[in-house]
């Protein structure tokens, strides 16, 4: 449910721009004219809407709110895409780790009550497959990011174990998702129509789960 609803998002940000670009020229410009407000700033104060991204983002990663895609495709519009890398990645794994922490020290019981199955499929994954089963988790969306964060708290795995995982797990949908806002910054910044690339990224986008749930399957399942 999840997993389609996180496309249909997608999906929809994407026709979005592009009938506002070629039914709304008005609209576009107002879209346009803030996200240059925004770099105007940023070229006067390098480090300054970076660092407030990248807190906000954190802080709503700590709380599990269903941001990071359209927060994903915003960093990809705004900064150049290795900034972007590096500032999302980042984030979105200190902020999963300050969701396992929470889970662990705060909500515990329940966490456990409420996410019973969910819990004993991760937890008898961990025990098994130690870091490799969060590693495929991450590459795999089976369940919410959240959901992960928070049952991962339940179990015994160490938070730097937990960080660097998430990280280099997360990392290859964090490359296609940035890339993709930042094809769409393209189209909205220059007036220009959707790309070959922005469609090539969509595919991935689309089919990389897919083949991750396979070998998902074939070794943990």
């Amino acid at each position: 449910m999840m997993k389609q609803l996180t496309k249909f998002i997608l999906i929809f940000i994407i026709l979005g721009v592009v009938i506002i670009k070629y039914f709304s020229g008005d609209i576009i410009l107002i879209i346009n004219e803030n996200i240059q407000y925004i770099k105007n700033v940023q070229s006067k104060d390098p480090y300054f809407v970076e660092t407030i991204f990248f807190i906000v983002y954190i802080i709503m990663t700590s709380l599990s709110l269903p941001v990071a895609l359209i927060l994903g495709i915003l960093s990809g519009i705004l900064f150049d895409p290795i900034n972007a890398i590096i500032i999302i990645s980042l984030a979105s794994s200190i902020g999963a780790s300050f969701a396992l922490i929470i889970s662990r020290y705060f909500f515990r019981d329940y966490l456990l009550e409420k996410y019973k199955d969910q819990y004993e499929t991760i937890n008898h994954g961990f025990i098994r497959h130690g870091g490799y089963y969060l590693f495929a988790l991450r590459m795999v969306p089976l369940f919410p990011y959240f959901i992960i964060n928070f049952i991962s708290g339940l179990t015994t795995i160490r938070v730097n174990m937990f960080f660097i995982v998430s990280l280099l797990g997360m990392l290859p949908m964090t490359i296609i998702i940035i890339m993709i806002g930042n094809n769409l910054g393209e189209i909205i910044l220059n007036d220009d129509s959707v790309n070959f690339n922005l469609i090539i990224l969509l595919s991935i986008f689309g089919i990389l789960p897919l083949t991750s749930k396979i070998f998902f399957k074939k070794y943990f399942g």
